[in-house]
């Protein structure tokens, strides 16, 4: 008697640990469901306020603006180009002066040396105008 009474108890209390289990894995789901409709709702909401903030012309607008950047950053690189070119004009300016200003003095020399002495400071010269007075005696 009390045996059985003791077994229907467990019996019971076993039921009710299933029943009580199977409740816990339906809250469980539950749960996940919720949080995945949650989830879902708020990936919905965001594209909602994407595709609600995008005006007509805004695509078109950001490529615009692109291209402006696009065009400024090519002025830019071309301004650095022109003033290269430019420190390189003068830097060639500045050699081609320094070259014939020390071949204007080099021939300045020459004549003055051919007025004082009679004869072309150069070699070269000296032996030409030597050639020439030979050929003239001769």
């Amino acid at each position: 008697m009390q045996l059985d009474k003791q077994t229907t108890a467990v019996q019971q209390l076993k039921e009710s640990l299933r029943d009580l289990e199977m409740k816990v894995e339906q809250a469980r789901r539950k749960k996940n469901l919720l949080i995945a409709r949650q989830k879902r709702a708020e990936a919905q909401k965001r594209i909602h306020d994407t595709i609600a903030g995008m005006k007509e012309g805004s695509a078109f607008e950001a490529f615009e603006r692109m291209s402006q950047k696009v065009d400024e950053i090519e002025a830019q690189a071309e301004a650095a180009e022109e003033l290269a070119a430019e420190r390189e004009d003068k830097d060639l300016e500045k050699k081609f002066r320094e070259l014939t200003a020390s071949s204007v003095d080099e021939e300045l020399e020459k004549l003055k040396a051919e007025l004082q002495g009679g004869k072309p400071a150069d070699p070269v010269e000296a032996e030409l105008q030597e050639l020439k007075s030979e050929v003239e005696k001769g």
